[in-house]
């Protein structure tokens, strides 16, 4: 990685997991902005529905199963709503490691960089950070 201080997103509505993913980004060297949001809902007032959006930040990770709307529903409104995003990379994240998840991954038209499978440590998390976005990043052990 080089000398590029990031912002990273976490979208997850278990307390405990933004809890942790807290800990681990405080421990690594680079992370400018951390944001943590409990709901997709929270997510799309930030970035798209307010007067004055945030923009988005470098990696954003969404998990795949949460309540009202899920990771799916968020992505397809950041698609629909803002089709020239930044160069943001999306990771969608989920504790099952199902086949057809990963390949809608892999074929969501807003462009998912990965898919990586809880629970999510410093050497998952290390492996987002430090990825290019080029290929499709996989990690499930």
């Amino acid at each position: 990685m080089d000398d590029t201080l990031l912002n990273i997103a976490i979208i997850d509505d278990d307390p405990v997991y933004r809890f942790v993913a807290k800990n681990m980004l405080e421990k690594i060297k680079g992370i400018h902005h951390m944001y943590f949001y409990e709901d997709a809902e929270s997510a799309i007032e930030d970035w798209i529905s307010s007067l004055e959006p945030a923009p988005l930040p470098d990696i954003i990770l969404v998990d795949i199963n949460m309540n009202a709307l899920d990771g799916w529903d968020l992505l397809d409104q950041l698609h629909e709503r803002l089709p020239q995003r930044t160069n943001s990379r999306i990771y969608m994240v989920s504790s099952s490691p199902l086949d057809s998840d990963v390949e809608q991954a892999k074929n969501h038209p807003i462009g998912i960089q990965g898919y990586i499978v809880k629970p999510i440590g410093m050497q998952k998390l290390n492996a987002v950070i430090s990825h290019d976005g080029v290929d499709f990043l996989e990690v499930a052990d």
